[in-house]
Parts: C-alpha cells; structure tokens; sequence
C-alpha cells in the first residue's frame, strides 16, 4: 500500500531514469516493504537471451559518525531453481568512494544481516525491474531503459543556446545609448 500512494512518483523516477527496480523485503517487524532502487543504485550484471534479468548489484550507503558504508548485496538466479544472496560492506571516508571491506556488523541496522543466503525452489528472481520500452542507443544488448527524454537531449540543447543568444540580445539591447 505505501508503494501504490507514490506509484506516480515511482513511475516519474522511472521516465527520468530509464527504469526503477522493486525489491521485497522484512523490515524485521515480519512485515514485507519495498525498497526502491533508481539507475544509480542497481546495476545489472547477467541477463538471458530473452534480455530478462537473472542478477545485479543493490547498493545501499549510511553515513554512521564520519564514515560512509556501502552495502552491496548481489542477487543471483541460475535462471531454474537456485537463488543466491550475498552482502558485502565497505567503509569510506567520502560518500562518493567505494572504500575497504569491513564487517556488516560495523554498521547499525545492518548487524544482523546474514553475507550470503542460498535458496532453493525460486523460480524468479526477488526483484522486479520496470524499465521504460525504448530501445537503448547507448547498449543494444542491455535489457535497461534509457530515460524519456533522451531522444530529446540535442534539442534540448539547441532550445537552450537560443535562449541564451536572444536573450543576451535582449539583455545587450538594453544597454545601448544612442547619442544623436
């Protein structure tokens, strides 16, 4: 229900973005919540020759004192019955690095989350990705959308240098003195 109220922020994300990716999971009050994954923040890394997704990274960062962490948990479906799930941490200075692996339990909220889990008997993956139905110019191969307006940047662009030609025009033209 939380997901549906902001269903149409979530499909925005998704058109700016090329596509958005649901995950399922236990908040640890046995209760199921969706994380929501952008471009940024999921990346794909195995699909079928059906260009269906069978595994990919999430990241999730926390700032805790004057360190950054990353989580990344990778997903891996054997396309049949094997599913697999491993957590790995990394310890950073500045948000915008990797940094070196440290222990999940370094992290708060993040202490009991098992490195790896196996299942068996899945028979799709524990995510969903909805990708907006334009073909990708950028990769052909990849099963990821590329944003709507993509097909619209040069214009954009074009749009943009007018408006700053004319109005440098407009803005100069009011600095003139004409002395006679």
């Amino acid at each position: 229900e939380p997901v549906r109220k902001r269903l149409a922020i979530y499909a925005e994300y998704a058109c700016a973005f090329g596509g958005i990716c649901f995950k399922p999971y236990l908040n640890g009050k046995n209760e199921i919540a969706i994380g929501i994954y952008n471009a940024s923040m999921f990346y794909p890394t195995e699909y079928s020759a059906g260009q269906e997704i069978l595994s990919g990274f999430f990241l999730d960062q926390k700032k805790q004192g004057k360190d950054w962490y990353c989580r990344v948990e990778k997903h891996e479906w054997d396309g049949e019955d094997k599913y697999t799930v491993t957590n790995t941490c990394y310890k950073s200075a500045t948000k915008d690095s990797i940094g070196k692996e440290c222990p999940l339990t370094e992290v708060n909220g993040w202490e009991n989350i098992e490195p790896s889990v196996t299942m068996r008997g899945v028979k799709h993956t524990l995510f969903s990705y909805f990708g907006i139905p334009l073909g990708n110019p950028i990769d052909q191969k990849s099963p990821l959308g590329v944003s709507v307006y993509s097909r619209a940047a040069d214009h954009t662009r074009d749009a943009d240098e007018q408006y700053q030609s004319l109005k440098w025009e407009y803005e100069g033209g009011e600095m003139a003195v004409d002395i006679s």
